[in-house]
């Protein structure tokens, strides 16, 4: 879900800061060859504000062969297909009845479903919803579609027909367990705060994880299925000043043994995603000098001039302890996503 920093898919973070398909093909097409070790990511030129273009770019983990994907500046919330051939996006659209605003961007809000090649190619509509859409995610076995939109999770096949399930209110960032048995998402709670809970893919034994003051979000599940990485909020004192840094955190899928990850107060970190061996976390870091949090309008990011967003690795060793963040672009981006296949 975009945040108050970025965009309707962190919702989660919005609240306390600003109150603060199977899969489906394109016709005659043959999928690309497999680049294994790759990262998409939302791009927004520096300097764009008040409203930014948004699209999807690929670059490779070590920081090589960055490469735009979309090119229409309403394309963002990448996430991969299980086989790593294709990804799913959210595209803006201008939707009927709503006034049009000033600029190109002020018209448009997040409500289609896109899919494309892992190249870039052959992008095309998979569905259009009825609200606000935050994010989609491919079950392990292709067959199904947790789609996160109008702050509620619901489940859809994967041809993207059909009349979408509730599967859990009030909950956004919805991730799959690796054997597709359960769901971890952010769910909103009493005083504008974000849980993280888990529960069963069909909607039963649903279990909180985390503490309503922690304001937790987009889990990610390691790839054997026995931890969680996630963003959430610690609080901060400095004398008589209280602040809260959104940093990346990982727990058992028990909620047990939690620890924070990032710890470098010069960026805010959040939307973690592994690599396929469990040995690597792509985030995104927003940095702390030049804060993004100007505004929000219609579910997307106002940012100020100068923000500054980047995307960056960290490699876990053998024991599971993080090493330092490696940062791997040079332009904005957000939202990563790890390449699931080896």
């Amino acid at each position: 879900m975009h945040s108050a920093m970025d965009s309707p898919r962190k919702a989660w973070l919005l609240l306390p800061v600003l109150v603060c398909i199977g899969f489906v093909m394109f016709a005659g097409a043959s999928p690309p060859p497999r680049q294994s070790g790759q990262i998409v990511f939302e791009h927004a030129p520096d300097n764009s504000a008040p409203w930014p273009p948004l699209d999807i770019y690929s670059v490779d983990a070590d920081g090589r062969h960055l490469k735009a994907l979309t090119h229409d500046g309403h394309s963002h919330d990448p996430s991969w297909s299980p086989d790593g051939r294709h990804i799913l996006f959210v595209h803006d659209n201008f939707v009927p009845g709503e006034p049009r605003g000033p600029g190109t961007y002020a018209s448009h809000d997040p409500v289609e479903l896109y899919e494309m090649d892992s190249d870039g190619a052959h992008a095309h509509l998979f569905r259009r919803f009825t609200g606000a859409l935050f994010s989609a995610a491919w079950s392990p076995d292709g067959k199904t579609l947790a789609v996160a939109y109008n702050f509620d999770t619901y489940l859809i096949p994967a041809n993207g027909h059909g009349k979408p399930r509730l599967l859990y209110p009030n909950a956004l960032t919805p991730a799959w367990s690796p054997d597709g048995g359960k769901l971890a998402f952010s769910r909103r709670v009493a005083g504008n705060h974000w849980v993280m809970d888990v529960g069963n893919s069909d909607g039963s034994h649903e279990v909180q994880l985390t503490n309503p003051s922690l304001d937790a979000g987009s889990p990610a599940w390691s790839p054997d299925g026995r931890l969680i990485a996630f963003a959430a909020f610690k609080v901060v004192h400095a004398g008589p000043r209280t602040s809260k840094e959104d940093q990346i955190f990982l727990m058992r899928t028990d909620g047990s043994h939690m620890r924070q990850l990032t710890t470098d107060p010069n960026w805010q970190c959040a939307d973690p995603s592994w690599s396929p061996d469990g040995k690597e976390i792509t985030f995104y870091c927003r940095a702390s000098w030049a804060p993004c949090a100007a505004g929000v309008a219609g579910g997307r990011e106002l940012p100020p001039q100068g923000c500054v967003r980047r995307i960056f690795v960290m490699r876990l060793d053998g024991l599971g302890m993080p090493t330092k963040p490696i940062q791997i672009t040079k332009i904005d981006g957000a939202f990563p996503a790890f390449d699931p296949v080896p």
